[in-house]
């Protein structure tokens, strides 16, 4: 310890100053060989040696814990370092060691997770359109899963919008952003930053509000594998993380994915199959001029393979949603309001003329039968009592006499309105009683599900039946651009259509063209749609239900298949050019 007296402003070499009016105790913490710390206790006035001396001890005793309390702070920080360390060798030798590229990229995606201490973390790819190709969960992964395509279109909207985003802690609870963690330099040190509060962009908002949502997550981070790396990671935390998150580790990982790691041995050899990979290596210039030579020769056979497998034929096929119906049907539809009560037939049951086909029971019209019955009965009632008045009175005037006629004649005229009334709600009683009005044979999809005890309305459709040698009509729904094609094909006999039924998609069943129809019908898209009706042998059906899905295929010859590829799109520049003009 160094005792420096009050009002020491001297400065000298290796010794302190003290601008106090007490004396200063200056006692040096030494580490190791190291003196890292100081430790500064203003000593009071007064007291006797043995004070003194006691105070000093005290003050050594303190240096004492200090050091030791420091030493064992290193002692733990450099464990750390060195678990962290062990992590990051494993993590980085899972990753070179793995044998196919999906797999590294999954090592990568759950090396990422762990150095990062993330409940999640995914890995997308630049070079794909940000699509993202690995997860830290699962070791197979669906690129199409509602997850992925989220973080897709969150990696694409935060690039476009706003690419300062990358390596700042995005928050799901209250759209937060908060300056976190960001390197400094190549070192791998951290810079704490402080936390701000930012209004994000509503399109990148919602997208960190779905996808911690949907990973139960609260806190997300999107970081570059590497100041040039195509690959970003995209981590979520349930809590905040550390506030000192070393993302140096995942530039090392970022390094392992290069891109001959992204690529698989068939696309790089393609590649420099090609001349995409120089050969600047080759110093003798004969091999030099050989090598360009063959390069030049590949290239030239690989464009006339191109140029026959673009002239090739292949077949000009039409598919397009179909819809299976009997040419004659007879519809059944709901006479009044009511509910179905009961059903007589089932599916595909042949039925025969006048044969009930189901119940609707309407408690409105029953109620109103029965009050019209309570009125009939009140007005019977009065008439009697009128007659009876009438026949019993001696001694009436004329007056009441002529009274009691007029009131029986309204009574009289009242029960012939109300006796009418009542027929007429008993045909409407008589009539929710469905009977088939022809032969022929149910088509409905599972009627008991569909009409017992449901409400219907007067005019809802209840089922159809049809004849059973009645032929039956494909109502197919080809988009407008392609029914040019097959209206040629149509004329001159060469169009043949085959179709399978969503109830049989291992079977393929033939039509016929009838005839293109002059309706058309709004498709997914708001694409216009044709209706074209094809013929089909009953004999061919093996389940004849109307309405039944079909998927039909209209074979309209041949064409080039460079042609096949680029007609959709010539033809629409060609109808936009037609709507300038």
């Amino acid at each position: 310890p160094i005792l420096v007296p009050p009002r020491e402003t001297i400065v000298e070499q290796n010794r302190p100053t003290n601008p106090l009016s007490e004396a200063l105790i200056v006692v040096p913490i030494r580490i190791g060989k190291r003196y890292d710390h100081l430790l500064e206790v203003i000593h009071p006035a007064g007291g006797g040696p043995t004070a003194q001396r006691g105070y000093l001890r005290f003050v050594a005793q303190m240096a004492d814990l200090m050091s030791d309390f420091l030493r064992r702070q290193k002692l733990r920080e450099a464990e750390a370092n060195r678990q962290a360390v062990e992590l990051l060798r494993e993590n980085l030798q899972s990753v070179a060691s793995a044998n196919t590229i999906p797999a590294r990229l999954h090592a990568a995606a759950r090396a990422c997770a762990q150095l990062l201490d993330a409940e999640q973390a995914f890995i997308a790819c630049v070079a794909r359109g940000n699509q993202v190709v690995a997860t830290s969960s699962h070791a197979t992964f669906d690129s199409r899963s509602e997850p992925a395509l989220i973080c897709q279109r969150l990696v694409n909207n935060v690039l476009r919008l706003d690419s300062s985003l990358l390596g700042n802690l995005l928050s799901a609870s209250d759209r937060r952003v908060e300056t976190h963690a960001k390197t400094s330099g190549d070192s791998g040190a951290t810079v704490e930053g402080e936390q701000h509060l930012a209004r994000l962009p509503e399109d990148i908002s919602l997208l960190v509000d779905e996808i911690c949502n949907i990973q139960g997550c609260r806190h997300l981070l999107i970081r570059r594998l590497g100041d040039h790396s195509s690959l970003l990671c995209i981590a979520l935390w349930v809590t905040p993380p550390s506030e000192e998150i070393d993302l140096s580790s995942l530039e090392s990982i970022g390094g392992l994915l290069g891109e001959n790691q992204i690529y698989s041995s068939w696309q790089r050899a393609f590649r420099s199959l090609i001349g995409l990979q120089s050969g600047d290596s080759l110093t003798d210039p004969a091999v030099a001029r050989n090598a360009t030579i063959t390069t030049w020769l590949t290239r030239a056979a690989m464009l006339g393979l191109l140029a026959a497998a673009a002239l090739f034929p292949v077949n000009d096929n039409v598919s397009a949603t179909a819809v299976l119906q009997p040419a004659h049907k007879a519809a059944y539809y709901a006479p009044a309001s009511g509910a179905v009560e009961e059903i007589m037939v089932t599916d595909g049951q042949a039925v025969t003329q006048g044969q009930t086909l189901l119940q609707i029971h309407s408690p409105q019209l029953e109620s109103q039968l029965d009050q019209l019955h309570s009125r009939l009965e009140l007005a019977r009632q009065n008439h009697d009592e009128r007659q009876n008045q009438l026949a019993a009175g001696v001694s009436l005037s004329d007056f009441e006499v002529d009274q009691l006629e007029s009131e029986l004649e309204q009574l009289r005229i009242q029960q012939i309105s109300i006796s009418k009334q009542i027929e007429i709600y008993d045909s409407q009683l008589d009539s929710l009683v469905v009977r088939a009005t022809q032969p022929g044979i149910v088509a409905a999809w599972e009627l008991e599900n569909s009409l017992l005890h449901r409400p219907v309305n007067p005019g809802d459709r209840l089922l159809q039946t049809f004849a059973p040698d009645a032929q039956w009509v494909l109502l197919i729904s080809v988009p407008q651009r392609r029914i040019s094609k097959v209206k040629r094909q149509a004329e001159g006999q060469e169009a043949s259509i085959s179709f399978s039924l969503a109830s049989h998609p291992d079977r393929t069943f033939p039509a016929e063209i009838s005839r293109v129809a002059q309706r058309v019908s709004s498709g997914p898209g708001g694409e216009t749609n044709v209706v074209v009706e094809a013929v089909v042998d009953p004999s061919q059906i093996p389940l004849k239900q109307a309405g039944a899905v079909a998927r039909a295929t209209i074979r309209c010859g041949t064409t080039p298949a460079a042609w096949l590829l680029i007609r959709d799109a010539v033809q629409l520049v060609k109808s936009k050019i037609a709507l300038l003009w």
